[in-house]
């Protein structure tokens, strides 16, 4: 009884990773300059390809092999680096500088 119930988990499990792997949660940003912020570099025409939620693979456009249902985005060369925040910001909420800050710009 148990090892037909292994068998089956087994079975199941190895129809599942395919979609789990190669499914529509592969992105691929082409041809795009690469920002990084171990030096100060920019990396030109790479692909950065995106598997779930984490980068999988960074390479050179003419090396990075893209899964033909992967979605996409085609860079044309425009600059992706890692979001910027600026958490350690302090202001009187008075501050008439502080409220025209947030009327003119968008915070994430």
């Amino acid at each position: 009884m148990k090892s037909s119930f292994l068998i089956l988990i087994f079975i199941a499990l190895v129809h599942a990773l395919p979609v789990y792997c190669h499914g529509n949660n592969v992105t691929a940003f082409d041809n795009v300059n690469v920002v990084t912020m171990a030096k100060e570099q920019v990396i030109e025409n790479q692909t950065v390809l995106i598997v779930h939620d984490r980068i999988e693979n960074i390479g050179s456009t003419e090396r990075v092999d893209v899964l033909a249902t992967a979605k996409i985005i085609e860079g044309n060369g425009y600059y992706l680096m890692p979001g910027l925040a600026d958490m350690p910001t302090h202001f009187n909420i008075s501050d008439t500088a502080f409220q025209s800050t947030l009327t003119q710009s968008c915070l994430t």
